[in-house]
């Protein structure tokens, strides 16, 4: 199939998230489909993420998605937004938890930090680091210090 989207409605009645894609194709000998050009949207309000890679790999049911190779997550409704990129990550749509065991760069603004792995909890707004972390975090300047 080219050029899908499909829609995870909550019990509310809202769209949960959405998933879009170039291709998806799907063989009777697998339980999976593979994707192209995913594009994942997590859609709750005031806490939206768009996650993008070249390929991925979905379950039967929808539950686990499997992004890789140049994998992006950022942060849309906000101005200093959060960008996550890595080679995978894997997505637990029910629970909406994004993880993965590769390397991580985060970046907000002048800020960076890397990680080996990460657990995002998207409901809970929890980011976890797993091992390695290292980076910086530069605060914004007040005005009377940068002189503006």
């Amino acid at each position: 199939m080219n050029n899908f989207k499909l829609t995870s409605i909550d019990i509310s009645g809202k769209t949960d998230y959405t998933l879009t894609g170039t291709r998806l194709e799907r063989y009777n000998n697998s339980d999976n489909a593979n994707l192209t050009q995913p594009v994942f949207n997590l859609l709750q309000t005031g806490n939206q993420w768009r996650i993008t890679a070249d390929t991925a790999i979905i379950n039967q049911q929808n539950t686990l998605i499997t992004l890789q190779d140049n994998v992006v997550m950022q942060q849309k409704n906000t101005p200093q937004t959060i960008k996550v990129t890595s080679q995978r990550m894997q997505i637990n749509t029910g629970k909406q938890i994004i993880r993965t065991r590769d390397p991580v760069q985060i970046t907000q603004g002048l800020s960076t930090v890397h990680s080996i792995g990460m657990i995002f909890y998207n409901r809970k707004h929890i980011l976890e680091l797993q091992s390695k972390v290292n980076g910086y975090y530069v605060v914004n300047p007040s005005p009377a210090i940068s002189g503006k």
